[in-house]
């Protein structure tokens, strides 16, 4: 059987920054591995339109359609799977990603010509999926699914996968004809760069953070070595230069992050690329000691949520961080000599002008090498999307149809929408002229 997998348009720009899809790459390596033939369609990349993605699909004459959808990808990828269905209306439909499992079975109030819905983790389920449709798996019994059984939408139990090492390495062969014409997100030191997981799920409780709902929050942790080989491949069979660990915080295990830096030093890995990542600036889990072996490790810069300047905005937000915590994360930085990013949100729950001014203060005073600015987004499944949500504070009424990167969308009890997005402006300008 055959799998075309279509990583959705996002915008006209092809230099768009965006890595590819590794959820795909990874659901690849597990089809092949139980016989299956697998194609990817990167729309994003290769600015594909519905005609041309169609003309492909022509070619291959797949057994199964997946479509990977993120809230951003929502309105592009309904057009694709609406014609793609009355193009191939035989052809089975699975759409998966952030946008299913934060919306669940309503993902069909929104998509209604998908045939079956993932949520959280695919890996599995697409393989068991692929196996019913081969005659060799019963529906019901594929985990994470969501599908319609006369005019019912069933879903199936929710469960996560406990042991990641047993999943193969992401498909890279996948990409490789242009893995290296990828576009990464700003700042990059080096291309091509790639981004890897090496864990699973987020211990801490932000409000405007879906990834519980799609991970849980109990950290799942690839070994090592396993992390070290998927590193390796990368540099040597596709001359990656730089990689994103994309992880939601790499310091939330210490022993497990000196380890890693300890096996990239000791296999000289940190000469061949540079590495960049997330950190949370919890005293309890930052330490010089750490931010010193992640500089010898080729780290180098580290991306910080710092997102308010308001203590009381940062317990709103649960991020459970202190402003003390924030400014010795930058000072420790810089006094090892790893390159700072410093991530702030304007228009949570309780935004008020004041909490911005205080945002922009600390921003001043923290002296990040990079940064940024960006008005929140009540992401489906985040607990923002459901306050927001009872307050009336979300301003769009369907997220596939009216959503758009370039506008605000939530409103708090002091802002409007147009002031939260006019106050981001100004703070990415003061961010500008600060470096």
């Amino acid at each position: 059987m055959k799998i075309v997998f279509i990583n959705p348009y996002i915008s006209n720009d092809k230099s768009y920054p965006d890595y590819p899809p590794i959820g795909i790459l990874s659901m690849s390596s597990l089809l092949k591995e139980a016989g299956y033939s697998v194609f990817f369609l990167d729309a994003q990349f290769e600015q594909l339109s519905v005609d041309q993605i169609s003309a492909k699909i022509k070619k291959i004459v797949p057994d199964l359609i997946g479509i990977t959808i993120n809230v951003v990808q929502a309105k592009s990828a309904l057009v694709y799977i609406n014609e793609l269905k009355k193009i191939f209306p035989s052809i089975p439909l699975v759409i998966g990603g952030p946008f299913v499992t934060g919306f669940g079975k309503e993902t069909f109030d929104h998509i209604k010509e998908a045939d079956f819905a993932v949520q959280g983790e695919g890996e599995e389920a697409i393989v068991n999926l692929v196996n019913h449709l081969d005659g060799r798996f019963a529906l019901e019994d594929i985990d994470n699914l969501i599908y319609k059984n006369n005019g019912q939408i069933i879903t199936n139990p929710l469960k996560r996968i406990f042991d990641i090492n047993a999943l193969p390495l992401p498909d890279y062969d996948l990409i490789k004809d242009h893995i290296n014409l990828y576009t990464p997100p700003h700042p990059s030191i080096a291309q091509p760069s790639m981004h890897i997981m090496c864990s699973r799920g987020c211990p801490f409780k932000c409000q405007f953070c879906s990834s519980p709902t799609i991970w849980g929050r109990k950290v799942i942790y690839r070994n090592v070595e396993s992390v070290i080989e998927e590193v390796d491949l990368l540099i040597s069979k596709f001359g990656v230069k730089e990689i994103f660990f994309q992880d939601d915080t790499l310091n939330a295990r210490k022993k497990w992050f000196f380890e890693l830096c300890h096996q990239l030093i000791e296999t000289k890995l940190n000469e061949k690329a540079y590495f960049k990542c997330p950190f949370r600036v919890n005293k309890k889990i930052l330490s010089r000691e750490l931010l010193q072996i992640a500089k010898k490790a080729n780290f180098w810069m580290i991306f910080y949520g710092v997102e308010n300047g308001n203590q009381a905005m940062l317990q709103s937000m649960n991020k459970g961080i202190k402003i003390r915590d924030i400014k010795r994360a930058f000072d420790l930085s810089k006094q090892v000599g790893i390159k700072t990013f410093a991530s702030f949100m304007v228009g949570n729950i309780g935004e008020t002008e004041e909490t911005y001014r205080d945002s922009i203060n600390l921003m001043k005073e923290i002296k990040s090498d990079y940064g940024g600015f960006a008005f929140a987004i009540p992401f489906p499944g985040s607990e923002l999307y459901n306050v927001a949500l009872s307050k009336r504070h979300i301003e769009i009424n369907d997220f596939v149809s009216e959503f758009t990167t370039d506008r605000c969308i939530v409103r708090t009890d002091k802002l409007d929408s147009k002031r939260i997005q006019e106050l981001t402006m100004q703070a990415n300008q003061l961010m500008v002229d600060k470096n």
